[in-house]
């Protein structure tokens, strides 16, 4: 008979259900943004929070940055830096959610683009951010616990 060894199965890793409760959204977002980038700055021109230029450069640079931190969530590398970048994340969409309620707007920012039953009116969608953000900060600090 051989002495073969059969590898254990791979771990999912610490904090996994955090870690993909983060994630799913954020590549969903990314990905959505990437395929129409045009459509995305426009809303957020429309908001009138930014102007053209950082409009633009926020619809170049935010969508691949989603889609890398559901990413390495999913393949848990570097967990607790990227815990700690989604929370600011979550946080800056927080703020522009509570912006769009103190002006009673009920601006879309076409953060899922076509996909209109997640684009939330600005409470529901401020209600969703602050829990992915409490997700984020939980992780970062049980990241910063087991390092």
């Amino acid at each position: 008979m051989s002495d073969l060894k059969v590898p254990p199965a791979p771990r999912l890793g610490r904090n996994f259900a955090l870690r993909l409760v983060l994630a799913i959204p954020l590549i969903l977002a990314g990905v959505i943004k990437l395929g129409a980038a045009s459509a995305f700055r426009k809303s957020l021109e429309a908001g009138g929070l930014f102007p053209a230029v950082l409009a633009e450069g926020i619809a170049v640079a935010l969508p691949p940055f989603e889609l890398l931190c559901g990413i390495l969530l999913l393949i848990n590398y570097r967990t607790r830096a990227i815990a700690l970048a989604v929370t600011g994340l979550m946080l800056g969409f927080s703020v522009f959610a509570v912006i769009s309620l103190w002006r009673e707007t009920t601006f879309d920012c076409g953060c899922f683009g076509a996909l209109t039953w997640l684009n939330w009116p600005p409470p529901a969608a401020l209600a969703r951010n602050l829990i992915l953000l409490v997700f984020a900060a939980v992780l970062y600090r049980r990241e910063l616990k087991s390092s």
